[in-house]
């Protein structure tokens, strides 16, 4: 990767970085594009007077990109793109969206990239604090500054987590969704062997005791490590599509595997989301979201008329 450069497009509130792949033959330039609504966490490292590393901690992995073929809006994209040099790129440069870059040990695939949620930038230079201030004062509803040492481990230091050995497939299911949301949980143990080993045993400890207790457990760990990743106003106030409203009627992860999330509008019966909830019964006492949620979730199961 050559050929760096970090766009801060204040007014669209989105951090553009291009880089050029040399590795590919082609020498395909790329963009990762991070919302600074995706930004929950900045980390200072000031390294010298005129140069700050800085760590962005996202809620969500960066969208990559690539140069389309050709210089034309409506080129096809259908392969590798051509080199086009920094200078050349304009407004209206097609861009394609692409899930990897690189080949063979150096290559970043998509499950490198799709749990990747910390992003490490260097700036440097008499003025580099002006973009970084904007940086800040456009995401602090959102992020939370700080200025701390950082030691860094290059991934080759780390030694790979074993999984713990369970059985029963919704704790599978659970523990699966924790593991894959980001690599966060992972580098956690990874760089304590001793806890390792201990969160390993009281996992397989738990599984064996209450299975479904655990589920749930893990359910609530994942949904804290995704904070953020919910869309507020149409979950409070619906979707309106051809002229019909459609109201939130529940979700869950664990029961609701192949659907996610529901939405219900008023239909011929005269039944409404709220409705149908109220038919399910007293739920007032489930103080959980998550546990409320697969409590509706398993109501409905996998059917798919209700």
């Amino acid at each position: 990767v050559t050929q760096c450069n970090a766009h801060f497009e204040h007014c669209s509130n989105g951090l553009y970085l291009y880089f050029v792949d040399v590795r590919k033959r082609s020498s395909t330039r790329f963009r990762l594009l991070v919302r600074y609504s995706t930004i929950c966490r900045i980390i200072l490292r000031k390294t010298s007077p005129t140069s700050t590393i800085v760590y962005l901690q996202l809620l969500h992995p960066p969208l990559l990109y690539k140069v389309c073929t050709g210089n034309s809006a409506t080129s096809q994209c259908n392969r590798e793109g051509d080199y086009l040099p920094q200078f050349d790129l304009s407004d209206t440069t097609p861009w394609d969206r692409a899930v990897e870059f690189g080949e063979g040990p150096f290559k970043c695939g998509a499950d490198v990239l799709g749990r990747s949620r910390m992003m490490r930038l260097t700036l440097s230079g008499p003025r580099h604090w002006a973009p970084l201030c904007n940086l800040i004062l456009r995401t602090r509803k959102n992020a939370q500054v700080f200025y701390a040492p950082v030691r860094e481990l290059q991934a080759r230091e780390l030694k790979a987590v074993a999984r713990p050995s369970v059985q029963d497939f919704g704790v599978v299911y659970a523990l699966l969704s924790v593991w894959s949301e980001s690599f966060q949980v992972t580098d956690e143990l990874a760089m304590d062997a001793q806890s390792c080993r201990e969160t390993l045993l009281e996992l397989s400890a738990r599984a064996e005791e209450c299975p479904r207790a655990l589920e749930e457990a893990l359910f609530e760990i994942y949904f804290s490590l995704s904070q953020g990743k919910v869309i507020k106003p149409p979950l409070s106030s619906g979707l309106k599509i051809g002229g019909r409203r459609f109201m939130f009627l529940g979700c869950s992860t664990s029961q609701l595997r192949s659907h996610g999330l529901w939405f219900y509008a008023h239909d011929n019966q005269g039944r409404t989301a709220e409705q149908i909830r109220d038919g399910i019964g007293d739920l007032s006492t489930i103080v959980s979201v998550p546990k409320f949620m697969a409590r509706l979730g398993q109501v409905r199961g996998q059917s798919r008329s209700c």
